[in-house]
């Protein structure tokens, strides 16, 4: 039975609400914000936008590294037990994002000076840079200490003001430099609000000389996970945070762009709220540190309930991907519903692999992802060259796509063969099925009005679809009530 088995503690449950509820809201308000972005700016200035937020966010992961989420795993594993560990693990860490963020600044600012000699440009890459690394740490830290209930009220406070300031200001004056500052000064306010809440942590962490309270031995680890993790991090930014930009932006117009990334975003929002990847990753690194062995198991369980959830809405968004675009969007985004069905089917693989990648991570397998994710990164760049010129923003697609689905199929194999994990093949398989079947019927009613079709064919296909999987429902309530 579904999670009936799995007996995790009561502070896993809180944290999955916490991280479910902020994900949801994340999913809803930073849908609605990108529906009225997408609408006020139009596809030119759009496409200028996302590439702009898409380059800062990229050099910000260069002086960043792999920093936060090596102190989420360690402020994870060792916080409970022994807290003093902690600051001198902070202590190093900060230290490598300093220097960093000097060098990596120095480096980028000099170049685009001499290069664009765009000077607005540059004022928006430094300021991103400082916030968005700020923002890193404090977020890094609020989760490695599982206050998920933090991470929840700042999506709510975030996404809130930037679409209030989007109604009040980018209406009346509609360019994407405008959005940009609204972006970064929503930015300020949550890390703001971040320090608000952890600043009794940060000023422990800080306070005082280091303590050599790590062994050599840990510290090797950590750096080793550092380095790995941070070499995955820049992979990452190649195969999955939609490097595909910077090949549009130098091979095709901003419309394009627009399209892509709209088609991206859409993408991967289920994965968002319904892979649990904020709250895995501490509890299986705290797993790990308990030498729980258990933990192939839970692997096997959480992918079967991941699975369970993410199936029905992408195989839903696929069947209506064309409707879901004018809806929202309207008629000048149409190019996105053929976009968006290519990007469906990996983000829905990679979804399910999430799970996998949260494992690997806690049992500091890192350099495994780093073998893995070198390959699949040349993939990806060799596809975005053959692809992109010719076919533009579908190009774009089919490289992400590709790649995707092998860094997956790697990955996963890798927990199977390696640590003896059972995946849930013919669990995904009925799920598929029974979507499948479902949407066909639910089309037999052949409505004409666009929302009216949409709003009648989802209750119906979800409703049914959780009617025949009633004895999942069913393990997901006990399990709720067993861990009360």
């Amino acid at each position: 039975m579904l999670f009936v088995e799995l007996k995790m503690n009561k502070g896993l449950i809180k944290n999955i609400s916490y991280n479910t509820l902020s994900n949801l809201l994340s999913i809803i308000l930073g849908l609605l914000l990108n529906i009225l972005i997408a609408r006020i700016l139009q596809p030119q200035q759009m496409g200028e936008y996302s590439y702009v937020v898409w380059f800062i966010s990229f050099l910000s992961t260069l002086v960043l590294l792999g920093i936060p989420n090596t102190l989420t795993k360690y402020i994870a594993q060792f916080y409970p037990k022994e807290k003093i560990k902690v600051k001198d693990i902070f202590y190093s860490l900060t230290k490598i994002v300093i220097i960093s963020f000097f060098v990596a600044n120095f480096i980028f600012l000099v170049y685009l000076l001499f290069s664009f000699k765009n000077y607005q440009l540059l004022l928006y890459i430094f300021l991103g840079i400082v916030i968005i690394t700020l923002n890193a740490i404090f977020r890094s830290i609020v989760i490695g200490l599982e206050k998920f209930n933090i991470v929840a009220l700042d999506t709510v406070v975030n996404l809130s003001l930037q679409i209030l300031l989007v109604g009040i200001i980018l209406r009346k004056i509609s360019v994407w430099q405008v959005m940009l500052w609204i972006y970064l000064f929503c930015l300020v306010i949550s890390t703001i609000l971040f320090y608000f809440f952890i600043k009794k942590d940060v000023k422990y962490f800080i306070s005082s000389a280091k303590f050599d309270k790590v062994t050599t031995e840990e510290k090797q680890k950590i750096y080793k996970y550092l380095f790995y993790i941070s070499i995955s991090l820049l992979i990452n930014m190649i195969v999955w945070e939609r490097s595909e930009i910077f090949f549009l932006k130098i091979f095709s117009i901003p419309q394009d762009l627009a399209f892509y990334s709209i088609a991206f975003t859409l993408a991967y929002f289920p994965n968002k709220i319904l892979t649990f990847g904020n709250v895995l990753l501490p509890f299986m690194s705290k797993i790990y540190g308990e030498k729980d062995f258990k933990l192939t198991s839970y692997y096997t369980q959480i992918t079967d309930f991941v699975s369970f959830l993410l199936i029905p809405v992408y195989l839903f968004i696929f069947v209506f991907s064309s409707i879901i675009i004018e809806v929202l969007y309207g008629a000048s985004y149409i190019p996105v519903g053929n976009i968006l069905k290519i990007l469906i089917i990996a983000s829905l693989v990679s979804g399910i692999s999430s799970v996998a990648t949260a494992y690997v991570q806690a049992i500091e397998k890192t350099d495994m992802i780093f073998k893995i994710g070198v390959f699949v990164a040349i993939v990806n760049i060799l596809l975005d060259f053959l692809l992109i010129p010719k076919y533009k923003s579908l190009g774009a697609a089919y490289a992400n796509s590709v790649a995707q689905l092998i860094g997956c199929f790697l990955g996963t194999a890798y927990i199977i063969f390696v640590h003896k994990a059972r995946f849930p093949l013919f669990k995904i398989i009925k799920y598929v099925l029974t979507s499948v079947v479902l949407l066909y019927i639910v089309q037999i009613l052949n409505l004409k009005l666009p929302l009216l079709k949409l709003l009648i064919y989802s209750i119906l296909f979800f409703v049914i679809y959780a009617a025949l999987n009633y004895k999942e429902i069913y393990g997901i309530i006990n399990f709720y009530k067993i861990t009360k």
